[in-house]
């Protein structure tokens, strides 16, 4: 879901992994300062939202008494709104780069066998990129095998007399 360098790669074609297993890294220092950034705007959105609380607060009365007109009380009243917004706005962007941060780590979704892979080390990865799939886990809790036997060992394993097969009936 991002792009960057690829850090870390811990695994080998074939290997088995578990659900939750760690099997890249790509680098985080991006995203973290992004992380940080949008960290400091949260916080300044805070501390513009009780300023402009205090504000409000503090022009109520003051309209009550008609010391300031209602136009200014909504002007406050606008500010302080806008401030809520913004703080909303900045939680959401925390989040966002919270999210970001956490796809430079890679685990295995699925217990399975690893596929190979072409991306090593070094290189850029993700949309958009050469190196837009990473690998693929191969599911192995499940498997399908063809077996043929004798129509007769068949109905004696299964204790059947007889069943068709293409409209025929086929007997022991």
């Amino acid at each position: 879901r991002i792009n960057g360098f690829l850090t870390a790669k811990r695994f080998s074609n074939g290997m088995p992994v578990k659900r939750g297993d760690v099997i890249f890294r790509i680098d985080s220092r991006k995203q973290s300062a992004d992380l940080l950034s949008a960290t400091a705007n949260l916080e300044s959105a805070k501390a513009n939202a009780v300023e402009a609380k205090n504000n409000y607060s503090r022009a109520i009365p003051l309209a009550e008494i008609d010391a300031i007109s209602q136009a200014q009380l909504d002007q406050y009243t606008a500010e302080y709104n806008a401030a809520v917004a913004r703080v909303k706005s900045a939680e959401q962007s925390v989040k966002n780069a919270r999210l970001e941060l956490d796809y430079t780590t890679i685990c295995a979704s699925i217990d399975g066998i690893i596929s190979s892979s072409e991306a090593f080390v070094g290189d850029y990865v993700g949309p958009g990129t050469k190196f837009a799939t990473l690998t693929r886990i191969e599911n192995i809790d499940t498997l399908c095998a063809e077996v043929a036997i004798p129509v007769a060992q068949y109905l004696n394993i299964t204790g059947r007399k007889s069943f068709t097969y293409n409209n025929k009936e086929l007997l022991s």
